[in-house]
């Protein structure tokens, strides 16, 4: 569904030329989650601008659906690490954005709002503003916002570190559920590694800068329990086996120490 291709991304920084990634080869398969780890400035925030047509590559290609990305494609949605929210409308009335403007598309759509607001937690906030509430609300106030577009793919630049450990694992399990019920690609960053392996059915890993794909390993299955009970999937031989393999190839290509499953630091 999304193909990277030989994509680099250059920036000039101080009058030098710094490279944020090269040479990323990726796919992420129609229905599927690809999480994205590594190590703080690896270029893993700039690789899911570049898919969501915010910046141009320097070199290389993106591809959605088998035609070349050169901008911005309203079928893929994208989830910031900031909310986002206009500020002089309520977290509903933000919300609700979306639906004003799929509602041609699909009839109904603007009902949904209050559904999925109750569904975020948010149902008792919808007539506050940004200012009223906190970031995480407001968070997710902006992942609803984007979910009623109904996007083929979304792209999620760590939308849950400013959540507490509590309504962030709910919020992921959650999501999961979500994306895989409505079939939803998704391109998920993070440098948690936990999370990653919580969200991802396979984990791409980045090498310190310039990032490059270092590995690409899937993720246990994650069967009904484990979405009811997302605990006993972490506890799971399986889930550290594969954790101790990833920390490994963080200490190899010299990223560990940033991108530990209990980091917060931005990418």
């Amino acid at each position: 569904m999304i193909e990277v291709a030989g994509a680099g991304k250059d920036y000039i920084l101080n009058g030098r030329a710094v490279t944020a990634f090269d040479g990323v080869d990726l796919e992420v398969r129609r229905g599927e989650i690809l999480s994205v780890v590594g190590p703080s400035g690896c270029g893993k925030s700039s690789l899911l601008k570049a898919i969501a047509g915010l910046e141009p590559l320097s070199r290389g290609e993106i591809r959605f659906e088998g035609r070349r990305l050169d901008g911005p494609d309203p079928r893929i949605g994208v989830v910031f690490q900031e909310a986002r929210l206009l500020p002089w409308l309520t977290v509903r009335e933000n919300a609700a954005l979306a639906a004003r403007f799929a509602a041609h598309r699909r009839p109904g759509a603007a009902g949904e709002v209050d559904d999925l607001l109750r569904r975020v937690g948010l149902e008792a906030f919808g007539d506050a503003y940004p200012s009223q509430v906190s970031g995480g609300m407001a968070q997710r106030a902006a992942l609803a916002r984007t979910l009623l577009q109904r996007p083929t793919a979304i792209l999620f630049d760590e939308p849950f570190a400013s959540l507490d450990a509590l309504r962030r694992m709910e919020l992921q399990i959650w999501l999961v559920r979500m994306l895989k019920e409505e079939g939803t690609a998704a391109l998920f960053v993070t440098h948690d590694l936990d999370e990653a392996l919580i969200m991802g059915d396979r984990i791409a890993v980045m090498t310190p800068r310039p990032g490059r794909i270092h590995r690409i390993y899937d993720a246990p299955p994650k069967d009904r329990r484990a979405l009811e009970q997302p605990e006993t999937l972490a506890a799971s031989r399986e889930f550290w086996e594969l954790k101790q393999s990833i920390l490994a190839d963080l200490r190899a290509t010299g990223g560990l120490g940033e991108a530990m499953a209990d980091a917060h630091v931005e990418p």
